[in-house]
């Protein structure tokens, strides 16, 4: 389902009961919503939690984000809306759900690293059976390593030991 900058607002002013779902959004609340929703996501950018979202200018311009972001985004949107809209102390729900928001979406936006293993890292044991590499760390091959001192490894020279 594609999201758009409508629905995204009209749900955070529906959260904070400043519309209901029959009346219309009026064309002042419409940029009010469209400018928070803006900031919030450039500061969540800015802060390391970028969903690749594209700024919107428009009510019909599409969210780009995943799916999943979106109800992040109307938690956050909520939260940001409640102080111009209602008089009254910000709900417990609001900043419970804006707290979840803000899991979520730092959630969505990690990337995953894959290591990169150095060839000296040697292998652990019970590591050898199927599916394993079966190398080792050393380069040379073992025959080499043991005659480099008459069937045993020596010490190395300038060693106290």
């Amino acid at each position: 389902m594609t999201e758009t900058a409508n629905s995204i607002i009209r749900d955070a002013f529906d959260d904070i009961a400043a519309l209901t779902s029959e009346s219309p959004l009026e064309a002042s609340d419409a940029q009010v919503g469209i400018r928070a929703l803006n900031r919030i996501m450039a500061t969540l950018a800015a802060s390391g939690v970028n969903l690749g979202y594209t700024e919107v200018a428009k009510l019909n311009d599409t969210i780009t984000v995943s799916a999943g972001a979106s109800a992040g985004m109307v938690a956050l949107l909520a939260m940001r809306l409640w102080p111009k809209y209602r008089s009254e102390e910000m709900s417990s729900a609001v900043v419970i759900n804006a707290r979840a928001a803000m899991k979520n979406l730092t959630y969505i936006a990690r990337t995953s690293l894959t290591a990169q293993f150095p060839p000296t890292l040697p292998i652990g044991s019970g590591n050898e059976g199927d599916g394993w590499e079966n190398t080792v760390f050393y380069p040379d091959t073992l025959e080499e390593i043991f005659t480099e001192a008459g069937g045993t490894i020596a010490l190395e020279d300038n060693t106290d030991e």
